[in-house]
C-alpha cells in the first residue's frame, strides 16, 4: 500500500500530533465534533481533503489542502501558533523515547 502524500508543512493542532500526511488530515477532519465540522472552512478542508483521496494529489493541491486545514484551523481557534517550534519539539520527543 502506498503511504499517504505529504502536506505542505506539518500543522499542529492544539493538544494533538501533528498532521504531516494527508491521511492524519482525514483522520483529524473525521474526528471533529460535529458544531465544528459544520462550519464553512472545516466543510471546504474536508471537501478537498477528502476528494484528494480520490486521485494522487499533486504538489499545488497539496498546498491548496494544507492552507485550507491552515485556515480552519485558526478560524476554530485549535491551531498551535508557532507551529514549527511545537512541531520541532514533538519530534524532539519522539526521537528520546
Amino acid at each position: 500500500m502506498p503511504s499517504s502524500p505529504r502536506l505542505s508543512q506539518p500543522l499542529t493542532p492544539k493538544q494533538h500530533a501533528p498532521l504531516v500526511t494527508l491521511d492524519d488530515a482525514c483522520r483529524y477532519i473525521l474526528a471533529l465534533p460535529p458544531d465544528v465540522a459544520d462550519t464553512t472552512a472545516w466543510r471546504n478542508a474536508a471537501r478537498i481533503t477528502l476528494a484528494a483521496l480520490d486521485n494522487p494529489p499533486s504538489e499545488s493541491t497539496l498546498r491548496d489542502i494544507t492552507r485550507q486545514i491552515e485556515l480552519a484551523l485558526f478560524v476554530s481557534f485549535r491551531l498551535t501558533l508557532g507551529w514549527r517550534r511545537a512541531t520541532e519539539r514533538h519530534c524532539a520527543r519522539l526521537a528520546a523515547g
